[in-house]
Parts: structure tokens; C-alpha cells; sequence
């Protein structure tokens, strides 16, 4: 299960819609709870550079991996890389064969230091589906999201919703 801020999700959504007809996607920073619960608590949008097409999506690397390392270090390496989001306008909320293999490389890169990746699919238009899905022992199962009210959310001690 990954927990997400009312704000991120909002966020993600809001770039769907901003990127409409094509894809978009970027990073989810967060924290594991548990073995199998993770929260999400920061959204590093897709880039300046990224690449954005009807069903394809490249992110800006460059970008993410500065925005990480900024996270990082404002944070006390506090943060945890979960996975990726992206959106499939007017598509499926499943994960396509390229997703699935992407979460593959994901788990089987180290540097990532994330064996069970999560990947967060917004789909549809106008109105958006959020849907997660994780790599489990090489298996991609969906995985529940719930969402957390924003009320009480301390900015100062979490951080912002999304850079990018």
C-alpha cells in the first residue's frame, strides 16, 4: 500500500492535464513504513527536457537526479526513492509491458537502492484515475493507494509537494 498527500496527488493530476494528450510522469520521494507500506511525500515533476509523446514518456535524468540529490540533502537522508509516476491519457490503468519492464530495471539497479519499486499510473481524461502497481519477487501486482488529507500536514518538517 503507498499513502500520498492530497496535494501530490493534485499535483500529478494537475501535470496530466498540463501534458494532455501526452504523457508525463517523474519520481515519488517518500518514506517505507513498513515492508510493504510506503508514504509518499514528495513528487519530483518530469523536467525541463523531458520527452513527452502521445504514448511514450523520457524524463529530463538530469533533473531528477539533481532534485534527488537536493532532497537528499536538505533532508538528512531522511527520503527514500519509492518508484515512478507517469499518466496514460485515455488509456488503460495497467501498466504496459514497457512499464512493467521499466520496474524491472528499477529493482535490478543498485544505485536506486529500491528492490520493490512502486509505479503510480494516473489514466484517463478528463477525469483521472490514480492506480499503483509494485515489482514483487519479479512480479508487477497492483497495490492500493490511500490518500491523506493535507489538514495537519507540516510542510516545514515534510517538504513541498512537487519541483519540476
Amino acid at each position: 500500500m503507498i499513502s500520498v498527500h492530497e496535494s501530490i496527488l493534485a499535483s500529478i493530476v494537475r501535470e496530466a492535464n498540463d501534458r494532455f494528450p501526452r504523457e508525463t510522469g517523474g519520481i515519488l520521494l517518500g518514506r517505507w513504513v513498513e515492508p510493504k507500506q510506503a508514504v509518499v511525500t514528495r513528487m519530483i515533476g518530469p523536467g525541463p527536457r523531458a520527452k513527452h509523446g502521445k504514448a511514450t514518456f523520457e524524463p529530463d535524468y538530469e533533473f531528477q537526479e539533481a532534485e534527488i540529490a537536493k532532497t537528499y540533502a536538505c533532508s538528512d537522508l531522511v527520503f527514500d526513492y519509492l518508484g515512478d509516476w507517469h499518466s496514460h491519457p485515455r488509456g488503460s490503468s495497467h501498466p504496459s509491458q514497457k512499464d512493467v519492464r521499466v520496474l524491472r530495471k528499477i529493482a535490478g539497479h543498485a544505485p536506486a537502492r529500491c528492490k520493490d519499486p512502486i509505479m503510480c499510473i494516473v489514466s484517463g481524461w478528463p477525469f483521472w484515475v490514480a492506480s499503483a502497481w509494485s515489482l514483487v519477487d519479479g512480479h508487477c501486482l497492483e497495490i492500493q493507494i490511500a490518500s491523506i488529507p493535507d489538514k495537519g500536514w507540516n510542510a516545514s518538517t515534510e517538504t513541498f509537494p512537487m519541483v519540476g
